[in-house]
């Protein structure tokens, strides 16, 4: 079963190498247990077995609350069903060795496309961006502006942004994926670790560690052969939650990457 979303991590970072190499590095960091955690029964076949896959129920847990993120926002729904989508395709993919870099190439890349979509396309955004024909006339106004040395009481607080850095989101936005003109939500991290912070191509890498970090340690995407909905019940889920156990052929992989 393809993922069309392979093919645009594939696509976008085939022409931008130096972030493709920044990324790699990056990926070396984490393992697939990181990321993914399964019930007892899928531990001997759930990459081997693809008839296993018809009967799986994948869901984003916070583990060290035991809380199953089922009752959610629309668009946490959306990003959480993409995401676990994407991941059940990458797991299942033998062609796919690199299992751990295209996981935090998803993060890494939807969070560019994020702050594309906020620094330089959305309604009132500061710094309106085209890819071909550089920044809008009012967007290089207001980088003068916040350029300036006379901001010099700020610059503990913020970062210097030049048109290289709208126009390097700018194109993350455009060229990363498609999306609906009325689509707001891009990152499923962004959205669940919703910190304020300003951000340029410089201290893009750095931040997107920081959320894998904070993501890692706080969310698992969970598979089982049970099915898990509102209805669940709390017995149901401690059970699950109990039974968790990461798979030791991801984890060395994942180290042989």
């Amino acid at each position: 079963m393809e993922n069309i979303t392979k093919n645009y991590i594939d696509d976008y970072l085939s022409n931008n190498t130096d972030l493709k190499l920044e990324i790699i590095s990056l990926s070396y960091k984490y393992n697939l247990s990181d990321f993914i955690l399964i019930t007892p029964e899928l531990n001997e076949n759930f990459i081997y077995n693809n008839k296993s896959v018809n009967k799986l129920s994948g869901v984003l847990l916070q583990p060290r609350i035991g809380h199953f993120r089922i009752d959610v926002k629309s668009f946490e729904e959306r990003l959480t069903r993409e995401y676990i989508s994407f991941i059940l395709h990458i797991i299942n993919n033998r062609e796919v060795v690199d299992k751990v870099y295209y996981i935090v190439a998803y993060h890494v890349l939807c969070l560019g496309k994020h702050y594309g979509y906020i620094l330089t396309e959305a309604n009132n955004c500061p710094f309106p961006a085209d890819p071909i024909g550089g920044a809008y006339p009012l967007a290089k106004k207001r980088l003068n502006q916040w350029n300036t040395d006379e901001l010099y009481i700020f610059k503990d607080f913020a970062s210097f942004f030049y048109e290289e850095d709208a126009l390097f989101f700018n194109s993350i936005y455009n060229d990363f994926g498609e999306h609906f003109h009325s689509t707001r939500h891009f990152s499923l991290i962004k959205d669940l670790i919703d910190i304020e912070i300003f951000i340029n191509k410089r201290t893009y890498l750095k931040l997107s560690e920081l959320l894998l970090d904070n993501f890692t340690f706080n969310y698992k995407v969970i598979f089982t052969s049970r099915e898990i909905s509102i209805y669940t019940t709390k017995e149901e889920f401690d059970k699950i939650h109990n039974e968790l156990i990461s798979n030791n052929d991801w984890i060395k992989k994942s180290k042989d990457l």
